[in-house]
């Protein structure tokens, strides 16, 4: 999850650098602000998820999101991946 989420983040700096922007108003705004902020902003965020989900582990339905959430995060990650082989 913290290696996809900080994929997701240098690949929005990618995406940000040739012209495009933001999906998400709350990173767009700390992307505005300072990329940094927003990079440390989002990997603390990963981290902390990254401990409540340790932490409640034994929850099966903790476990059943966390699943959901690693496959949206996945997803994002792919569709730079396509946007970078595609030359968008």
């Amino acid at each position: 999850m913290v290696v996809l989420n900080l994929l997701d983040y240098l690949f929005t700096l990618r995406a940000l650098d040739r012209g495009h922007t933001e999906a998400n108003p709350v990173m767009a705004t700390l992307f505005d602000l300072d990329p940094t902020f927003a990079g440390v902003f989002k990997m603390g965020v990963a981290f902390v998820i990254v401990g409540v989900v340790w932490e409640l582990r034994h929850y099966r339905r903790v476990l059943q999101v966390s699943l959901v959430a690693l496959g949206t995060v996945g997803a994002v990650v792919i569709y730079h991946l396509t946007m970078i082989l595609l030359g968008v």
